[in-house]
């Protein structure tokens, strides 16, 4: 009897204990927050901003503000979510380094912007992109960019990125129309048109054919011509009229 006793005061014992180890956690991460909020020792002495053109340093200091200039609790990925429902999606990436000064703690906090690389027009509608295909806030188009017209935005953008990556950023193009059928590429220097396959068709090996016509173009100095690159045997050549032989 006295052993059955003393194991269920053992049991009410490490009951107790689990209880209030429970609520004691409880209270401190409740006030935890608070009180190291509150301790000099976490307030930075000075926050140092380095960003791209595009970003207003007023939201930037909206968001910095909502920390109370508490370095501990202050997280790349919290500032850089908080800036981008501030700012329509515009930031990449941000880093946040600690320096130890004898005044204090430094914040130095770097904002790394996407980068447009093209507008596309669609119908009536303007946007602009990043290599990524995301679409930036239209008030930042402040550059000249090339221009992608397209009737199906939607296509284009979940295709993007192999398209940019291939072709649109290693090529000089001026202009760019893209459907359901071809692609219509019109290069600034030589002015060529090239007629490749549709989004959908385009493959490795259909770059590679891009690429030996135009090392072909540039070696022969070739101007005002049309390739027609949708065939996977031959290409067509002939020479452009004006800008309305499409």
């Amino acid at each position: 009897m006295q052993s059955e006793g003393k194991s269920r005061i053992k049991i009410y014992t490490g009951v107790l204990l689990g209880l209030l180890w429970i609520a004691s956690m409880a209270v401190l991460g409740y006030t935890l927050p608070f009180f190291l909020d509150n301790i000099n020792f976490f307030k930075a002495k000075k926050i140092e901003v380095y960003k791209s053109r595009y970003i207003n340093d007023k939201k930037i200091e909206e968001v910095l503000a909502q920390f109370n200039w508490n370095w501990l609790f202050l997280k790349e990925s919290t500032v850089k979510k908080l800036l981008n429902e501030s700012l329509g999606g515009i930031v990449k990436d941000v880093s946040i380094d600690r320096d130890i000064t004898k005044e204090g703690i430094v914040l130095k906090i770097k904002v790394y912007e996407k980068e447009p690389v093209a507008i596309i027009k669609e119908n009536n509608k303007i946007y602009l992109v990043d290599e990524k295909g995301n679409i930036l806030p239209y008030r930042y188009i402040n550059g000249k960019y090339p221009v992608i017209f397209t009737n199906n935005i939607d296509n284009l953008r979940e295709k993007f990125v192999f398209f940019y990556e291939n072709i649109l950023s290693r090529s000089n193009i001026r202009e760019t129309y893209v459907s359901d059928n071809k692609i219509i590429l019109y290069l600034t220097n030589p002015n060529v048109k090239l007629l490749l396959p549709p989004l959908e068709a385009l493959n490795s090996a259909v770059i590679e054919r891009y690429y030996s016509v135009i090392n072909i173009i540039m070696s022969s100095n070739l101007e005002n011509v049309s390739v027609d690159l949708r065939f996977k045997k031959f290409a067509s050549l002939k020479k452009l009229i004006g800008m309305e032989d499409l």
